[in-house]
């Protein structure tokens, strides 16, 4: 997944990468999402969602990643090369897309990655608009 900056004046243009894995930044920041997205588009973003479901699928031992370090809103399966593979706290993602104005068109499509058995994709899918 990728992100831009939260505050626009933060850069020339406006729109700064930033590291998904910043601990002081833990906002994976999701007003890109808001701010290119025409009034009328949607989005289609894929994520490994950490919530109940998953974190059961994870102790049980069927799912391919076990996102063993917690940096708090999100959880990685390396600390060293954290951009590995990056699970988010469900919950907080989908605060983020009303945060910045984005109306999530349902289901959510999760994905087998954590060992569903019924799946669309291998990750997690949110399509949304604004």
């Amino acid at each position: 997944m990728q992100g831009f900056c939260i505050n626009p004046s933060e850069s020339e243009n406006g729109c700064e990468k930033r590291d998904q894995t910043d601990k002081k930044k833990n906002e994976i920041v999701c007003c890109g999402w808001g701010w290119v997205l025409k009034r009328g588009g949607k989005c289609l973003i894929t994520f490994f969602l950490l919530n109940e479901e998953s974190f059961q699928l994870i102790r049980s031992g069927k799912s391919d990643l076990n996102f063993g370090y917690d940096f708090g809103k999100y959880r990685t399966v390396d600390p060293n090369i954290p951009e590995a593979a990056i699970g988010y706290d469900e919950a907080f993602v989908l605060s983020l897309y009303e945060k910045y104005g984005l109306t999530i068109k349902p289901p959510l499509h999760y994905g087998s990655w954590c060992g569903r058995s019924t799946f669309l994709s291998y990750q997690d899918i949110v399509v949304a608009s604004r």
